[in-house]
């Protein structure tokens, strides 16, 4: 299968997204026609219509200075900034609000993901998180995709000095202790962003470990506005 370069990609990803919200926002009985270098329509009835009025949703996300804040603004319903640092979220948001005010559009709905994991003490969860502390290192790092592994004790083992400047600084805003801890973690995180929407995915090897990170994170949620 190809796999064109980015600008490419990119240049690509944008007209798809021109074709579905030009199809789905189509007036019935009209019809649709696009011309682009990839992709061309011509008098397309833009049949079957959503069932979502007058259309679905639409999510963009990463973290690109140029061409992803673009196309969030021209077309994202939701614009999502996944697992980074308070500073690096913080440049994408702003990246975000200049092309919408370029675009004279609104801003979207700005939601952000981070990993968690929850222990029964501090301790606990930073064993826990270490499955996927491996998993970064070995696919980012050193080009081994392999699947999650099981916690090890001391990290400090595993890692390089230059992996772990790295990697802590990639995951420096993950939800990782006790249920206090994370509390205190995910308040400074929203008050300083203010997120529409927080999305959370947790690595845990172990599945009981895992529900039961989940479970916490849940009575949280009950618990307090976090």
């Amino acid at each position: 299968m190809p796999f064109p370069p980015v600008k490419e990609r990119f240049d690509r990803l944008e007209e798809q997204l021109a074709i579905v919200t030009g199809l789905w926002t189509t007036p019935p009985g009209e019809t649709f026609s696009f011309e682009g270098k990839h992709y061309r329509l011509t008098d397309s009835p833009a049949l079957p219509k959503p069932a979502q009025s007058p259309r679905p949703p639409i999510i963009v996300g990463g973290s690109g200075p140029k061409r992803t804040p673009e196309l969030a603004a021209r077309f994202a319903d939701e614009f999502n900034v996944p697992f980074l640092s308070l500073d690096s979220t913080r440049d994408v948001f702003a990246r975000v609000s200049a092309a919408c005010e370029r675009q004279r559009r609104a801003m979207p709905v700005l939601s952000v993901a981070q990993t968690v994991a929850i222990g029964r003490t501090d301790e606990e969860a930073k064993r826990l998180a270490t499955s996927q502390q491996r998993s970064f290192i070995d696919g980012a790092f050193r080009r081994r995709r392999t699947l999650l592994k099981p916690p090890i004790d001391d990290i400090e083992d595993y890692w390089h000095p230059h992996e772990k400047a790295q990697l802590q600084s990639m995951l420096s805003c993950s939800f990782v202790g006790s249920p206090e801890t994370v509390r205190t973690q995910i308040e400074a995180f929203t008050a300083e962003h203010q997120p529409d929407e927080l999305i959370v995915a947790t690595t845990t090897f172990d599945q009981q470990a895992r529900l039961h990170s989940l479970e916490q994170l849940a009575g949280l949620r009950a618990g307090a506005a976090v």
